[in-house]
């Protein structure tokens, strides 16, 4: 990512060149609590997601790999402040810019942005030194209705190309700065009294009487637990599959902005449904939240078009506008909540009747097997439709529109927008304070870090190991394990070199009685692939079956998840947090009681390399035992 000369350290090199080289620069990759997305500026139009706020293109334009954005003098507002809606809830966000201020107040950097008014600003500028100024520096401004408000934070650097970060955690945005990507600064925090509702990027003379000076923006890069589809390309996100797909009745084209299923004959309710074009993805982990905005005009039973909780044909849940005849069970035109088990209506449809007739946000969301129905006129004001608790397990998640077993009606459907975020408590990593339900064992607070590399968790192997009777490895993070089944999840960057480091998700009772998923270093064949993901069962102190070794494509970062289901423990690996490579699966004869991460090395000296977690996901899942209501 950093193309310019830069010299940043040995694990930062090879990721930096990876995620330039070798991802798919702007797209976004699905996890199921996080999502990634990276734009690398190689190519233009720019992706369909950013908007400009006042606009001049010849002051815009990709420069070697990069965005560069020339800051003008424009006798008052800045022009061409790059953005993107924000995501809900906490993200983190970065850059690298390239930008060598000498005049007040040239600027180039990160920004949150509710309106010119309103604004959050961490970049590179330069201020005359003064009381609140210190020259050439990075300045984390707070600007609230249109007066600057608490500490820019004035940190002095000569560096003419700085790593930004910003981290959102609550209400409270934190900036961070670097000069070789592994280094990292604190700036300062702010906690804004608005509510910003874009990020993105700004390079601008403010408002004063200066040169123009080039900014070069290298990447932007978004980590947040939420992902939507906007539907404003003409090709769908790789993550959608189709059930049953007629390609001449549904388009990204058609009406531009919306995707557009228009609804055919053949429907799901009963026994063995038939319903087409069902676009669907892979269920997340846990308790989500799914949410759509559409305009759909039914006229015939039973014309339905909205959100779909679906496992198959004969198991699913339904919300959606729909036409119904008045009856007891039907409100005519209105919004239904459905809910089929093995090809029979279960519970009530929660007929509601609506004032407006087509257009509906609707909302699902999932907490433990309960599933909450949700419409909107407004998408702000939410009214609850009702509640199912299927006994069955959903394992994917999309929209619908058909018309009926009995109506050819040809009706649009237009999807404006689709929502998923995941809700599984995760550690970001982004404060500068582990969670109290944290503990260590064997700490070294030397060879751990989370400021080093903000938004990160940074571990640095050392000499020592677990493999065999009475292991050494040191900082085990490690936090109690929860009751019933779960699963956990976690995304590193780290490049194992040498045998054997390792890095990963630890399922633990002791030294001697452990489960680890990591990816790691062995070439000890035939066991062994080199750098793989392996996944590791130690009982008594001795080795227990296979260790599963698996190649993956793509080595940064390393998605793992361990999924516990009765006394089995069955393991995951990702190459981009969407699509899962089955690892194995280990049954341990003892009980682990501690769950985390690790990273570590082998009893004999080789050197020293760190694994950066970017987050420690924790699903549980409360066992629930259904009995016949009638005994014979």
């Amino acid at each position: 990512m950093r193309k310019k000369g830069f010299s940043p350290g040995r694990f930062v090199v090879v990721l930096i060149l990876f995620l330039v080289l070798f991802l798919p620069l702007a797209r976004v990759f699905a996890a199921s609590t996080i999502s990634v997305w990276l734009d690398g500026f190689d190519f233009t139009p720019l992706h369909e997601r950013w908007f400009w706020i006042r606009e001049d293109p010849s002051y815009w334009q990709p420069f070697a790999g990069n965005l560069r954005i020339t800051a003008k003098q424009t006798g008052g507002l800045p022009d061409n402040i790059l953005l993107q809606k924000a995501p809900e809830g906490d993200f983190v966000m970065s850059t690298y810019v390239t930008f060598t201020p000498t005049e007040d107040f040239q600027m180039a950097g990160l920004v949150v942005y509710l309106d010119d008014t309103h604004h959050l600003t961490l970049g590179r500028a330069y201020c005359t030194p003064g009381s609140q100024c210190v020259g050439s520096g990075i300045y984390f401004d707070h600007v609230d209705g249109g007066s600057f408000v608490g500490s820019n934070y004035a940190t002095p650097t000569t560096a003419s190309s700085v790593y930004l970060r910003l981290i959102k955690n609550g209400g409270t945005y934190t900036g961070y700065y670097s000069e070789n990507y592994s280094d990292w600064i604190l700036i300062g925090s702010h906690t804004p009294a608005f509510t910003p509702d874009s990020i993105g990027l700004t390079a601008h003379l403010g408002g004063q009487i200066a040169s123009e000076i080039p900014a070069d923006f290298a990447y932007f890069e978004l980590f947040s637990r939420v992902w939507q589809d906007d539907f404003h390309t003409t090709v769908l996100d790789g993550r959608w599959s189709w059930v049953r797909e007629d390609g001449a009745n549904w388009s990204l084209t058609a009406n531009p902005g919306s995707l557009r299923i228009t609804t055919q004959q053949g429907g799901l309710i009963g026994p063995g449904g038939d319903g087409k074009n069902l676009l669907l993805q892979e269920v997340p982990i846990g308790d989500y939240t799914l949410e759509t905005y559409m305009d759909f005009k039914p006229q015939e039973d039973f014309n339905f078009a909205g959100l779909l909780v679906y496992l198959d044909d004969d198991h699913f849940l339904a919300l959606g506008r729909a036409y119904c005849t008045p009856s007891v069970k039907c409100v005519g035109n209105g919004i239904y909540f459905d809910h089929e088990s093995s090809g029979e209506l279960k519970g009530s449809n929660f007929a509601l009747p609506t004032t407006v007739k087509d257009k509906a946000y609707l909302r699902i969301v999932k907490h433990n097997q309960t599933y909450t129905g949700y419409y909107s006129e407004d998408g702000q004001a939410w009214v609850k439709v009702g509640s199912h608790t299927p006994r069955f397990e959903a394992d994917q998640v999309g929209l619908v529109a058909h018309a009926s077993a009995a109506s050819t009606a040809a009706i649009p459907a237009d999807f404006n927008y689709f929502k998923l975020r995941a809700d599984v408590p995760a550690e970001l990593f982004g404060t500068s304070t582990l969670g109290t339900d944290w503990s260590w064992i064997r700490e070294d607070p030397t060879h751990w870090a989370l400021q080093a590399f903000p938004g990160f968790m940074q571990i640095t192997t050392q000499d020592g190991s677990l493999f065999g009777p009475g292991g050494d490895t040191p900082n085990l993070l490690l936090q109690s394990v929860p009751l019933g089944d779960f699963s956990i999840e976690t995304a590193t960057y780290f490049l194992p070199t040498q045998n054997f480091h390792n890095a990963g998700l630890l399922v633990y009772l002791d030294d001697d009685n452990y489960l680890k998923l990591t990816r790691a270093f062995c070439n000890l064949p035939p066991n062994c692939l080199g750098n793989a993901v392996y996944f590791d069962h130690e009982a008594g102190g001795a080795v227990v079956g296979s260790n599963f070794a698996t190649v993956t494509p793509g080595n940064n970062p390393t998605y793992l998840r361990i999924i516990r289901t009765g006394g089995s423990y069955t393991a995951y690996t990702s190459p981009n947090g969407g699509d899962w490579i089955l690892v194995g699966t280990h049954t341990p004869g003892f009980k682990p009681d501690q769950i985390g991460i690790v990273a570590g090395s082998s009893n004999i000296s080789i050197p020293e390399t760190s694994a950066y977690f970017k987050y420690f996901a924790l699903h549980t899942r409360t066992n629930q035992l259904f009995l016949p209501l009638i005994w014979h």
